[in-house]
């Protein structure tokens, strides 16, 4: 089975594709907003376009876990969610709360995707 490695940043790449799935890191927002609806708004497009780039999209979503730093963003972060994730076909997601890195994060969703 070949792997590919998407991105050529330090330390983690973009996406990688093995075996027909994409794999995505965490993924926190490139400017932390103070609201919590700006921060989920700036992940998921940039979902979409890894997902894109690796030549699938949310549609064959299989796992997502989501991170928040405190419970009380939840809702919030919810309010994009539902609206964004496919209906008909919702992968399985895992929420947290957990300390985030970079500081300034509070939303951080990692995905696993068929391809």
């Amino acid at each position: 089975m070949q792997m590919r490695h998407m991105g050529d940043g330090p330390g983690s790449a973009e996406a990688v594709i093995h075996d027909h799935v994409v794999y995505l890191p965490v993924i926190t927002a490139p400017v932390y907003t103070p609201s919590v609806t700006g921060q989920t708004q700036q992940v998921l497009d940039a979902i979409d376009a890894r997902l894109a780039a690796a030549g699938t999209s949310k549609n064959r979503m299989l796992s997502v876990t989501v991170f928040v730093s405190d419970a009380r963003f939840l809702d919030e972060m919810h309010a994009l969610w539902d609206q964004w994730v496919p209906w008909h076909d919702p992968p399985v997601c895992t929420e947290l709360v957990a300390k985030m890195a970079p500081e300034g994060a509070k939303v951080g969703v990692q995905v696993i995707a068929a391809e």
